[in-house]
């Protein structure tokens, strides 16, 4: 099964990346390589984000739906700039940053990893946490 099937099957629709926030763009490609910026957990058709501290504001449960919402957001952005996930050969390194309190342990890219083939969801990660994010999101990946 690819992983454009596998998305499909799990009801994700990707038709509908939201747009960059500021003076950036979603994601660059140069050469084979695809660079895809930061992303925010925007609700689905909707410029609402999800807001708050994860360990105060929201729950672990609302802090794993956030990233699952940003892996949406960020799947959505790679299909836009090259057609279809399909064609991501492997994910070097996943960066997931977490807006949470100090007791927090975060590890985000596994909210959206069951819809990806092993090669994208394997990768390098790294998921720092902090006391806030830009525009007060819970976290951008």
């Amino acid at each position: 099964m690819t992983a454009e099937e596998r998305i499909a099957e799990l009801g994700i629709d990707l038709n509908q990346p939201s747009p960059p926030i500021a003076n950036y763009v979603s994601a660059v490609q140069v050469g084979n390589l695809l660079f895809v910026s930061g992303h925010g957990p925007r609700r689905p058709n909707s410029s609402e984000m999800v807001t708050g501290k994860v360990g105060a504001d929201l729950t672990v449960e609302e802090g794993y739906e956030a990233a699952r919402l940003v892996g949406v957001q960020i799947l959505a952005s790679i299909k836009r700039e090259i057609g279809s996930v399909d064609k991501v050969k492997r994910c070097v390194k996943a960066l997931g940053m977490v807006n949470c309190t100090p007791d927090f342990v975060a590890s985000g890219m596994a909210a959206i990893a069951p819809a990806m083939s092993r090669p994208l969801a394997h990768a390098a990660r790294e998921a720092p946490t902090s006391a806030s994010k830009p525009l007060l999101a819970s976290m951008f990946q």
